[in-house]
């Protein structure tokens, strides 16, 4: 699995959590992950989360949710992943370099109803692992491995080894515009914008303060339905604040799957009470 930072900025504490969301049937054999490495703007990581299923599991399906946060940035994004679970199919080893004739989409197993990890690039070489019916599993680099339809390979050696790799899904990026984080004011003005590279569905705000007893209220939300730009989603708008320290967290979602929630305190000062002369 590899997971890219889509921020401005460098994650130097990160941490990825998988999560079972099947029921029966799925068995994770590691579920956490510590970035302990900076991780620039469109850096990609490469991480591992061994599974597996067993007899128990109802269905062709298998659905786990993948969560990536920054504590110190206060950020974080959520996704769904659904994964189809396939009989297996027994392979005929394959040796040597095949090249591709054309672009074609790569699979995550010996199937077309398998999901799409990437694209092949016409004229790369890839080593071939071995067939399976109609299929040729291909080593894409030292960790990644798809299947392709072998009637769209050559036998031998062609140019070099690259393809096009498919991201899974792509949360939406949450920028605001705030600047001071302490008031005395009732309500505090916020500006942001919310994008994707496929679809914003919607944003909405929670304002949470214990002293108060308010605990996640939405006090704002905005769809993006028939908007111009499926892509972007701006939005302004005054907060509630109740004295003390105002926990507001803004959640932005390309689907019901996918989303990402971004926190911020503001501080409301206290109402001073008059002096007695």
């Amino acid at each position: 699995m590899q997971v890219k930072n889509t921020g401005t900025g460098s994650t130097t504490e990160w941490t990825a959590l998988l999560r079972n969301a099947t029921g029966d049937g799925v068995i994770l054999n590691k579920s956490r992950f510590e970035g302990k490495d900076a991780l620039a703007p469109n850096a990609v990581k490469e991480i591992e989360f061994p599974l597996a299923t067993d007899a128990t599991l109802k269905g062709n399906e298998m659905i786990v949710e993948l969560m990536t946060y920054d504590v110190n940035l206060d950020v974080e994004t959520r996704q769904k992943l659904n994964f189809k679970v396939m009989p297996s199919v027994n392979g005929t080893p394959a040796r040597g370099d095949v090249t591709a004739k054309s672009a074609v989409q790569i699979h995550s197993g010996a199937s077309e109803d398998t999901d799409s990890i990437g694209e092949t690039v016409k004229g790369a070489s890839y080593a071939a692992i071995a067939t399976f019916g109609p299929y040729t599993k291909l080593r894409l680099d030292k960790t990644r491995f798809g299947f392709v339809p072998t009637s769209t390979l050559t036998n031998g050696a062609g140019g070099g080894n690259s393809y096009k790799l498919t991201w899974n899904s792509t949360p939406p990026t949450i920028a605001l515009a705030a600047k001071n984080l302490e008031t005395s004011a009732e309500t505090y003005r916020i500006q942001g914008s919310v994008n994707d590279e496929t679809h914003v569905e919607d944003v909405y705000i929670y304002v949470s303060n214990p002293r108060a007893k308010i605990d996640s209220r939405k006090v704002f939300y905005r769809s993006n339905r028939g908007g111009k730009d499926q892509k972007v989603l701006d939005f302004a708008t005054d907060l509630p604040l109740w004295p003390g320290s105002n926990l507001i967290t803004v959640v932005a979602r390309s689907n019901s799957d996918v989303k990402s929630v971004k926190s911020m305190y503001v501080y409301r000062d206290p109402p001073r009470t008059a002096q007695k002369p």
